[in-house]
């Protein structure tokens, strides 16, 4: 019911093969396997490690939610390279609350802001709870038809999807042309978001999702 991140071996067009790190899982009767074709991180290895790290400190750590919670921040930060990485925390009126935030110089500030529950409708947020993390590279791509299908896929666990028109209309009117999130789940409610915003396009390495999900 769920996905994978697993490393396997590809049969290319010429016959040899190519160990791709991919995200793997059912629509209906059908296994599809995603991978990142040109997207290439030299420092996967070395990220990874780091996280693990970073994932042993904050299970030890004595630091109140909100200190983590920036410490959290600024670590994704230096580990992606995005603009901004923040976290939302939704209150029991749905709303949003913005209580932690690692930023460059250049972006503005969205520490402390409340955004409505209407932002991230409850059917959405019920998706966030089965899928928990997202990234869109670029969000003045040009969608590509999957060739070969012949029925309507529930795409819903993809990575690389194509995107709700109001969502990519949002970002852009918010100057954002790359995003990530992980979602903070306890029991089977949302209770929260890591953010990731880039003023140009941007990609994670699909082998640090699964740890970043951890954190």
């Amino acid at each position: 019911k769920g996905r994978s991140v697993l490393e396997i071996e590809l049969l290319k067009c010429n016959n040899t093969l190519e160990k791709k790190t991919c995200l793997i899982y059912l629509s209906k009767n059908l296994l599809c396997i995603e991978s990142q074709i040109e997207f290439i991180d030299n420092n996967v290895d070395e990220k990874i490690l780091l996280i693990d790290n970073m994932i042993q400190e904050v299970t030890h750590s004595n630091k109140t939610k909100e200190d983590l919670a920036a410490l959290i921040c600024k670590f994704i930060r230096e580990i992606t390279e995005f603009d901004r990485v923040y976290y939302c925390e939704f209150q029991e009126d749905g709303h949003g609350f913005v209580p932690a935030e690692d930023k460059n110089e250049n972006t503005e500030s969205i520490l402390y802001h409340r955004f409505p529950a209407t932002d991230l409708p409850y059917i959405v947020r019920k998706l966030y709870t089965k899928s928990r993390f997202r990234m869109i590279s670029d969000a003045y791509y040009e969608p590509i038809p999957i060739i070969g299908c012949t029925e309507k896929l529930d795409l819903s666990r993809s990575l690389f999807r194509d995107i709700g028109s109001s969502h990519i209309k949002y970002l852009k009117n918010m100057g954002t042309c790359a995003s990530a999130s992980f979602s903070v789940v306890e029991g089977e409610n949302l209770k929260g978001l890591i953010g990731c915003h880039s003023a140009t396009s941007k990609s994670i390495s699909l082998a640090l999702f699964p740890k970043l999900k951890t954190l």
